[in-house]
């Protein structure tokens, strides 16, 4: 064998980064490594921030070698409610993107909390004698962080987020423990409140009501305190000397708390933009910026492919209503819907809505070509997406909408030419693969949902006579050729929300083709009525 022979046969092997990649994967499905390393590496950094705390003798774990059992004994636990998760509850189970950045803010909040603590305890408090000194611990604007989450993420890890945060808080302040538990309230309910804001407005509203249930929280574990404050700086004595009674340090920590909650709010409003840019993400608040038609993308899809954007909107208002049908996310179904199709703008007259009373080029083109240029609408929009910043989101939608469907019409054509006599080649030769969309299928409900809206639209507007019971057939015939072909075989939706779907999608579309009054002589002096055979968008120019 020759030398280049040689040196090729070695640039094929994997090198030894990819065989440790592989190695890795292995054990870690065997033995949970990662998991392991997140639990011993979270309780392991909450313990250094508990030793290094000014003053060991209010917040010490332990000392020496007993130090370390607690470390054990706490990761061991957290490591088994991990893999219970996820392998009972897959479904709950975070991405990994998700459980990345979900412990990346858990880290830097409890960092953050501990040089907040510092500052405020020991600094700010010192040149505010007559304030009492817990005032100044629930100042601190401890929901923001699960706030943040919850417009990035599902709301159980928002949960899971917020229990882990409120015990690395407890353990962070021993004797004040107590001040978890307010962490935990103001977490979760600020959390839900933001959740539901859709406008600037209720998302001042939001953090309004988050002030006032972090405010009462705040009161109650002041009364449960007794008025006196477990944690005593040791850097200014005066604080020590304070005497406040039961009333006084519940109002100023009633205060402290509102004022906390609503910082809360601020802090998560400020850094919800940057993290969406940085870790791609795709919040409501993103969503109804994308929403609005006055965006470049939409513009020019209007522009210069109308019918895909009549399609599109239509779509949207199908997708939106099976969505809140079965519980799905509505509007990331409407906006996605939106977008959908944004890869036809560049070669807009080669789809069949386009086309309107002008020639269709694909009459004189080879069905492999009029296949290929229909099926890069799909990457197209992929690019578009990625130029746009439209987010991952969206880019999921577009690239499952069809999932790994076949452009039926080109390939029965390529399969008619390939089987006449002097073509030199069969019907049986002609490549499935060829005439199939690169996918993937649809992974999610909302996904799902869209792939069957899109078809569901396209083959009730080319009905000559869109009846109640025709429109009703049709659309059943489209759910059921998409479960046949295992469009939905990767999607997480059951039968019942399909069947909750194909109600909703019967319904709007019985709303759009409604037959109007013919009023009197409405139709005297247009021309004859000639009849056309329609071309249906799911055979041709899909």
């Amino acid at each position: 064998m020759s030398h280049s022979a040689d040196s090729h046969i070695r640039d094929l092997r994997p090198s030894r980064a990819a065989r440790l990649r592989v190695l890795w994967r292995k054990w870690d499905r065997a033995l949970h490594l990662s998991e392991t390393v997140f639990a011993f590496g979270l309780v392991g950094f909450v313990a250094l921030m508990v030793q290094s705390r000014l003053s060991p003798r209010n917040l010490l774990l332990g000392s020496g070698s007993s130090s370390l059992w607690v470390v054990a004994v706490l990761a061991v636990a957290l490591l088994s409610l991990i893999v219970f998760v996820k392998r009972q509850q897959p479904k709950l189970a975070p991405r990994t993107k998700d459980a990345f950045v979900g412990t990346l803010v858990l880290l830097t909040s409890i960092a953050a909390f501990k040089l907040m603590l510092i500052f405020q305890m020991d600094i700010l408090a010192g040149y505010f004698i007559g304030v009492p000194s817990a005032f100044f611990l629930f100042l601190t604007p401890v929901a923001a962080p699960a706030m943040v989450l919850r417009l990035l993420m599902k709301p159980a890890h928002v949960i899971f987020f917020s229990v882990l945060h409120a015990l690395c808080m407890a353990f962070l302040l021993e004797k004040a423990y107590l001040f978890g538990a307010h962490v935990l309230v103001s977490s979760m309910v600020g959390a839900m409140f933001i959740a539901q804001a859709t406008t600037r407005s209720t998302l001042h509203l939001a953090g309004f009501k988050t002030a006032i249930v972090s405010g009462v929280m705040g009161l109650l574990v002041a009364l449960a305190w007794g008025g006196s404050f477990p944690i005593l700086s040791v850097m200014d004595p005066r604080l020590a000397l304070q005497e406040y009674s039961v009333i006084e340090t519940g109002i100023w920590c009633l205060v402290g708390a509102m004022m906390g909650g609503w910082l809360s709010s601020v802090v998560a409003l400020t850094l919800t933009p940057l993290m969406e840019t940085l870790l791609d993400y795709t919040t409501d608040l993103k969503l109804l910026e994308l929403a609005r038609m006055d965006h470049p993308l939409l513009r020019e899809l209007v522009l210069k492919a109308p019918g895909t954007y009549h399609h599109s909107i239509i779509v949207g208002s199908l997708c939106e209503a099976a969505a809140e049908a079965i519980g799905g996310n509505a509007l990331l179904a409407r906006v996605a819907s939106y977008y959908h199709d944004i890869g036809k703008i560049g070669r807009a007259e080669y789809f069949v809505e386009n086309q309107s009373h002008m020639k269709n080029p694909h009459d004189g083109m080879k069905p492999h070509l009029s296949a290929k240029i229909i099926i890069s609408h799909v990457k197209e929009g992929k690019v578009l997406a990625r130029d746009y910043k439209l987010g991952e989101a969206i880019t999921d939608f577009i690239m499952q909408h069809h999932g790994r469907s076949m452009v039926s019409y080109f390939f029965n054509k390529a399969q008619q030419e390939a089987a006449q006599p002097g073509s030199g080649s069969s019907a049986d030769g002609v490549s499935e693969e060829d005439f199939r969309y690169p996918g993937p299928n649809p992974k999610t409900r909302e996904t799902a949902i869209m792939a069957l809206a899109d078809s569901c639209e396209a083959a009730t507007r080319s009905l000559v006579d869109p009846t109640p019971a025709r429109i009703e057939a049709m659309v059943h015939k489209i759910v059921n050729k998409g479960l046949n072909e295992g469009l939905l075989d990767e999607a997480d939706i059951t039968l019942r929300e399909i069947r909750l779907a194909s109600k909703a999608f019967t319904r709007i579309l019985l709303g759009l083709h409604h037959h109007r009054v013919e009023y009197p002589d409405q139709e005297r002096g247009l021309p004859k009525h000639t009849n056309v055979t329609p071309i249906t968008k799911t055979n041709k120019g899909s």
